[in-house]
């Protein structure tokens, strides 16, 4: 009765879930949790399972509360308590899965472009359950099969992984696991790139030099170091995955109408949704709802001008966006004082398509709603009867300037890369190491530096966040008193590359006598 109301398609279900992670609330998961008692039963353990997967289902606030109230080591605990230690049952793994992908999981839908690991806590207590458990090896490959597929296809699926420390897991399993070692092989190079620990790289160099491995498994995990040492993107950004994510701006912007305005931003769309619907990239909107928005498609930037009618004027700037792959963005908008406004789209460095677009705000007007990746309105600007979908990706830098930038400028950023988090000071030595790639000599390249410093509005970068959360003891950046927050389950991700743990460790000299 109660999976129905929470899973009911009138939206009731949202209402529910709130209600039970308010305040006071949590005695409600605790009374689910107790249903697990003595002699409860497998079949038990499996409804309160599958009732807890619909109350925390796409909801923060609740998966919040559950691991305030209950946490997953006393939730592993009562489903023992219910079914014993008995081997673990296919339906006992599929109930965890489906928590774990926060969808109904079976074989065939792992394949599925939108399921992906969603649910950290899960994954390690499934994890766990498999150490602690007897467990018979078609499920140990029904296991590594799936997690492998789901690594493969998303950088959720990663980090989630790697909150639930996945790869300590699969490590320790590897000695053991002669008869499926090339399975669990992938699944740990896929883990791995995304982020490797000191601790589980003094690990592989153990098992490099001990006898416990053949020669061949020897070489393979040389080529797993040497694989993941290769990165694309930022190690330090936010992860979006699914409704309700986004960054939501706490200070009112400027966007000058002499000057016009620019906005670059690294990002990686893990997935379009396939009735090629838009996503939603950002909005920027002044007290009366007025301003600019933009939706991103496949082959497209659409920019909608919200005026008190609705959208008034829009522009479509073709341009290719590729899934699972990181994108420089600039949007330049320029007043046009002598004519019609006008917008221009980068792609990197390069000018992609340009168009006529009114100016989003009034001489006398502030933005004072503005978020990125977040859907606003429900409906396209381009087309009143589609609607916007969630942004399902990532986001590195982000930059809003009071100018319309340059292409010299423009260039300048993006030759800096994905990883580059600050604000074009004079003490930032390395950002003359780009003037090659930008045909700039020095003093270009400090008059540009200087220009761009001076024209920042907001800096939005992950790393920023997530040393305030170790600072401030801040988990889910969701803080007013700073420049910006994150909103839904959005999330910081801070990944460690092979590459940066090996030179931490002693670099190649700590190698060659491994090797030989």
């Amino acid at each position: 009765g109660l999976r129905n109301m929470l899973n009911n398609p009138n939206g009731s279900g949202s209402s529910l879930r709130d209600l039970l992670s308010s305040e006071g609330g949590g005695a409600e998961f605790v009374q689910i949790v107790a249903l697990c008692d003595g002699d409860a039963g497998e079949n038990v353990a499996l409804e309160v399972i599958s009732t807890m997967q619909a109350v925390i289902s796409n909801s923060h606030a609740a998966a919040a509360t559950f691991e305030k109230v209950i946490g997953y080591d006393t939730f592993m605990e009562a489903i023992q308590c219910a079914r014993g230690v008995n081997t673990m049952s296919e339906a006992l793994f599929g109930a965890f899965m489906s928590l774990i992908v926060d969808d109904t999981y079976d074989r065939e839908n792992v394949a599925s472009s939108n399921v992906a690991l969603r649910n950290s806590g899960a994954l390690r207590t499934l994890l766990q359950l498999f150490n602690t458990l007897e467990v018979i090896e078609e499920l140990r490959i029904l296991l590594f099969t799936s997690v492998k597929h789901l690594l493969s296809t998303s950088v959720t699926s990663k980090a989630t992984a790697n909150s639930a420390g996945a790869l300590d897991f699969f490590l320790g399993w590897y000695t053991d696991a002669e008869a499926h070692r090339e399975s669990l092989l992938e699944v740990i190079r896929l883990c791995s790139s995304f982020s490797m620990s000191t601790k589980q790289v003094r690990y592989i160099f153990q098992l490099l030099k001990s006898d416990e491995v053949s020669s061949r498994d020897h070489l393979k995990l040389i080529q797993l170091l040497q694989h993941s040492a290769k990165r694309e993107g930022p190690s330090t950004f936010f992860d979006f995955t699914g409704p309700g994510c986004g960054i939501h701006v706490n200070k009112q912007l400027t966007l000058p109408v002499r000057n016009g305005y620019t906005i670059c931003m690294w990002f990686r769309i893990e997935k379009f949704p396939e009735a090629g619907n838009p996503v939603s990239l950002f909005s920027l909107l002044v007290g009366n709802g007025n301003g600019i928005l933009g939706e991103l498609n496949t082959d497209k930037l659409t920019l909608g001008i919200r005026g008190a009618a609705g959208t008034t004027d829009t522009a479509s700037l073709a341009a290719t966006i590729e899934e699972n792959k990181w994108t420089f963005l600039s949007l330049v908008h320029l007043p046009g004082r002598l004519s019609q406004p006008v917008v221009k789209l980068f792609m990197g460095s390069t000018l992609m398509d340009q168009a006529k677009l009114r100016y989003p705000v009034k001489s006398a007007e502030s933005i004072s709603y503005c978020r990125i990746a977040s859907v606003t309105f429900d409906t396209s600007v381009q087309n009143p009867l589609l609607k916007v979908c969630p942004f399902f990706g990532q986001l590195g830098s982000t930059y809003i300037l009071d100018d319309a930038l340059s292409p010299p400028a423009i260039s300048m950023i993006y030759a800096l890369g994905p990883e580059y988090v600050g604000r074009f000071k004079s003490t930032e030595s390395h950002t003359e190491k780009v003037l090659a790639a930008v045909s700039m000599n020095a003093i270009e390249g400090r008059e540009t530096r200087e220009y761009l410093a001076e024209h920042i509005v907001l800096v939005m970068n992950a790393v920023t966040l997530a040393g305030r959360a170790t600072q401030y003891g801040e988990t889910d950046g969701n803080q007013t008193d700073h420049d910006y927050s994150l909103i839904g389950g959005a999330k910081v991700c801070v990944t460690k590359s092979v590459k940066d743990v090996i030179h931490c460790l002693g670099g190649v000299q700590v190698i060659l006598p491994i090797l030989s």
